[in-house]
């Protein structure tokens, strides 16, 4: 799994208006959380380092070298766990970042992605993704890039179960026991009924409504 570094700042002081005046000085505000931290520590990170972070890691996921530049610490393994954008213009207004032990397991959302054109799509079939993004569980050090599904062979009809899919070592489904669907390849829509000979649709010549004014 990729590492990508950001630098840090610790924040002395909370609340809106402080984390109001450190957007203007386009910095985000965060916190840094994790089951090792006895409390949670705040901190603010440049806005467009962090957004060309998230950029180059394209919304797969990523581990973050987090390096506080003003309180004396190492630097902290992290992962995005939760981002807070402005509705309106996208930015970045705040971050979660959750650390991470490289020797004990963890459960993350990686996306699912399909290889190939499926046969029954070339005869009209629609592919249908059920799922987007799986939940995995595996060290932080082998978490996939994304989970690659090659859906070339499928025919109108066909399935990829999550009990089908070939995940890299070390890597796991935690909810496997239940055997949902993946992606599916469904029969074409069934076309509208034209009218029958001698019938009229809506609005035709004799449906119409009305008398015209003279």
């Amino acid at each position: 799994m990729e590492t990508l570094d950001l630098k840090a700042a610790k924040r002395e002081r909370k609340g809106n208006g402080p984390c109001r005046v450190l957007r203007r000085g386009n910095r985000v505000p965060a916190v840094v959380y994790g089951p090792a931290m006895e409390a949670a520590q705040s901190v603010s990170v440049d806005r467009k380092e962090f957004a060309d972070l998230l950029k180059k890691a394209a919304g797969r996921q990523v581990i973050i070298n987090l390096a506080m530049e003003n309180n004396g610490e190492t630097s902290r393994k992290v992962m995005v766990k939760e981002l807070q954008q402005n509705s309106i213009t996208s930015d970045l207004i705040h971050a979660d970042f959750y650390e991470i032990d490289m020797s004990r397991e963890i459960i993350v959302e990686v996306a699912v992605e399909t290889v190939g054109t499926p046969l029954g799509v070339k005869e009209g079939g629609v592919l249908n993704q059920v799922r987007r993004e799986l939940a995995v569980k595996c060290l932080p050090g082998n978490v996939p890039s994304s989970i690659e599904i090659n859906v070339a062979g499928l025919n109108i009809g066909d399935a990829v179960h999550v009990l089908d899919l070939v995940l890299p070592e070390g890597v796991e489904i935690p909810d496997s026991s239940i055997n949902f669907t993946v992606v599916a390849v469904s029969g074409p829509e069934k076309e509208k009924a034209a009218p029958a000979e001698g019938e009229e649709g809506e609005g035709g010549e004799d449906g119409a409504s009305g008398d015209e004014e003279s």
